[in-house]
């Protein structure tokens, strides 16, 4: 049975893609900052554990536990913050945390494991983002190809942060992110 472990199922698209795969017969390890129980199905395939993405401990505890991965997604979140009352400053604040440190604190975790097993895939997930995001996930790409890593950004437009759960941008999502499992690209994908 092959394994994803999913950063940041409280996201948005996070649950969606969790169940996907569940209902795939893949074993699914999702993460949340914290956790909410009854947000996913009960299932033996499934676990929900917590994740501080700035905690190394917790990081290499998470991937201990996880073991063996064959896909790490960074669901990277989609700006929900701005109804929440938060200042510019809060908000470019979690910005940096979660989307590039995050992104990068994960990726770096995993790839030695990667290596050491000589395949596997990382499929970072976001809405359109800065040249910021697109650059790390090049290099690491070009960087990991050597070792049979596939590396993909999956970018969407504004507006699937705000659609309706059952709508076809959600499920356009997630079957990118299932072909992109099934058939690497190693490209980006953006979806509108």
């Amino acid at each position: 049975m092959k394994t994803v472990l999913i950063r940041g199922c409280d996201e948005l698209f996070g649950p969606d893609i969790a169940l996907f795969f569940l209902q795939q017969n893949w074993r699914v390890i999702a993460t949340m900052r914290f956790p909410t129980s009854g947000v996913m199905p009960v299932s033996e395939n499934f676990s929900l554990l917590p994740l501080d993405h700035t905690d190394q401990q917790n990081i290499d505890l998470i991937l201990q536990l996880s073991e063996p991965v064959d896909v790490l997604i960074n669901c990277i979140d989609a700006n929900r913050d701005i109804s929440n009352g938060y200042t510019a400053r809060q908000l470019y604040r979690n910005a940096i945390d979660s989307k590039i440190m995050g992104t990068l604190a994960m990726t770096w975790a995993i790839t030695p494991y990667f290596q050491k097993r000589k395949k596997g895939m990382i499929i970072n997930v976001a809405e359109k983002l800065s040249e910021t995001i697109k650059t790390i996930n090049k290099s690491h790409s070009s960087s990991l190809k050597q070792d049979n890593i596939k590396v993909c950004l999956i970018s969407f437009g504004q507006g699937i942060a705000q659609i309706n759960r059952n709508m076809d941008p959600l499920n356009n999502l997630v079957k990118a992110i299932w072909q992109e499992v099934c058939s690497p690209s190693g490209e980006e994908i953006i979806l509108v």
